[in-house]
């Protein structure tokens, strides 16, 4: 299937729908097979092979390309909590990430923007993209949290400053594991939103991550001061 997903000919040979349908139930059927995902050379081949059809399918139609990440994601969150797939993981991480730069368009994230906006109608690729983010940052997902990072920056590198709100909810999350005790990923945590400063600029970070300071003098709370070093070295 790689071969013939790598075809120069699939595009003229086959309809997008058709692909698309493929693709749906590719990974319907491959991704529930755990006892083939832990290993590490199927998992990388698995995930090579539906990068190919994906990359295929965005040449035909970008916006039905954009419209199967989602499920691939979905079926994908299984693995970022199992502690046995850390190949997978990796594998999966790569994946998603080179398709979200390949397939979320500036058109794209402006039409996520205005339906996150609307509140009765929030159905996108990219606010489930975005859901899909977010929802590896709570505990479950702790082992893949490293992975989670690398997929908020390149978030944010997507997106951009102009529709950076479509992120506040991630950066919140964020403030709040870094504002936590230090641990084994304070570094990553930091580093992610050291790329989110330099992505979407200082200006949003302060108004997802309150630097705190008047709570501290006034009421004793704990002021974010590990934030203004992040923000120094990446502004």
């Amino acid at each position: 299937l790689d071969r013939f997903f790598q075809s120069p000919h699939i595009t003229s040979s086959m309809k997008p729908q058709v692909l698309m349908t493929l693709l749906k139930n590719l990974v319907e059927r491959m991704l529930i097979i755990e006892e083939l995902m832990v290993d590490a050379d199927i998992a990388s081949s698995t995930m090579n092979m539906l990068f190919s059809g994906f990359r295929a399918l965005r040449q035909m139609d970008n916006d039905l390309c954009l419209q199967c990440i989602p499920q691939l994601f979905h079926h994908c969150l299984h693995y970022f909590r199992r502690k046995d797939s850390e190949a997978f993981r990796i594998k999966v991480s790569s994946v998603l990430s080179d398709l979200m730069e390949l397939c979320i368009t500036e058109e794209a994230v402006g039409k996520a923007f205005k339906y996150s906006q609307n509140s009765s109608n929030k159905e996108h690729p990219v606010l489930s993209i975005v859901a899909g983010v977010e929802a590896m940052l709570t505990v479950p997902y702790q082992d893949s949290w490293n992975n989670a990072f690398q997929l908020i920056s390149k978030l944010a590198l997507i997106v951009g400053e102009k529709h950076s709100d479509l992120m506040k909810s991630i950066l919140q999350e964020l403030g709040l594991l870094a504002a936590g005790p230090e641990n084994d990923w304070t570094d990553a945590i930091q580093e992610c939103i050291g790329n989110v400063v330099r992505a979407l600029g200082p200006a949003v970070v302060l108004d997802a991550i309150p630097l705190e300071i008047e709570n501290a003098v006034e009421k004793g709370a704990e002021a974010n001061s590990w934030l203004g070093f992040i923000l120094k070295k990446n502004t």
